[in-house]
């Protein structure tokens, strides 16, 4: 009785490689949802203070320190400020400046604006155009950073910072309260895993 021939073909030297692990379903209705804005939003500032491993006020904290700086017009020196804030008040500082990315070159110039109109809408005064205040914050490449900042407060001034004072006030008053709960129950969730561990 003839006796198969033991094969000669190569072993698949391919590595096997790992599955990646499945997203969840909220973040892949939120990708759905929002984009790449949605994907950069939580590259950015979602994901940075989701994976911290500290306290709940810390977070919380860190957090409400980031984003009532991130809604003011300091485009530039926002994470400086932020991290010397946190490192004053114990804040956490990674949730600080994760969120300052909440101002950045897309939201700018809508921000601005917005917060212009309503301290112009307050304080009264002849209105500068859309294409003004995109002027002023593009003055080109011949043009310092710093040279730009004055320009900004000078033209500006405190209908600009009036309005941004509001809308950071109104924004940042729920902050605290809301992260404080959110990680006080994250906190509670891992110490009951590692009970059952």
């Amino acid at each position: 009785m003839p006796t198969e021939a033991p094969s000669t073909a190569p072993e698949s030297t391919v590595p096997a490689v790992a599955p990646s692990p499945p997203r969840s379903v909220w973040r892949r209705a939120w990708d759905m949802s929002f984009g790449w804005v949605g994907r950069l939003v939580y590259e950015r500032i979602l994901r940075p203070v989701l994976g911290i491993n500290d306290s709940p006020h810390s977070i919380a904290l860190g957090t409400t320190l980031g984003v009532f700086v991130a809604l003011t017009p300091t485009v530039g020196v926002q994470m400086p400020i932020v991290f010397l804030l946190c490192s004053i008040a114990r804040g956490n500082r990674v949730a600080g400046l994760a969120m300052c990315w909440i101002s950045n070159p897309v939201t700018t110039l809508p921000m601005y604006y917005g917060y212009y109109r309503l301290g112009l809408g307050i304080l009264g005064g002849e209105a500068v155009g859309y294409e003004d205040v995109k002027r002023i914050l593009d003055p080109g490449e011949d043009a310092s950073f710093w040279t730009a900042f004055i320009d900004l407060i000078e033209q500006l001034g405190w209908p600009l910072w009036l309005g941004s004072l509001i809308v950071a006030v109104v924004f940042t008053a729920p902050t605290y309260p809301l992260s404080r709960r959110y990680f006080g129950r994250r906190a509670a969730r891992r110490a009951r895993r590692e009970e059952t561990t």
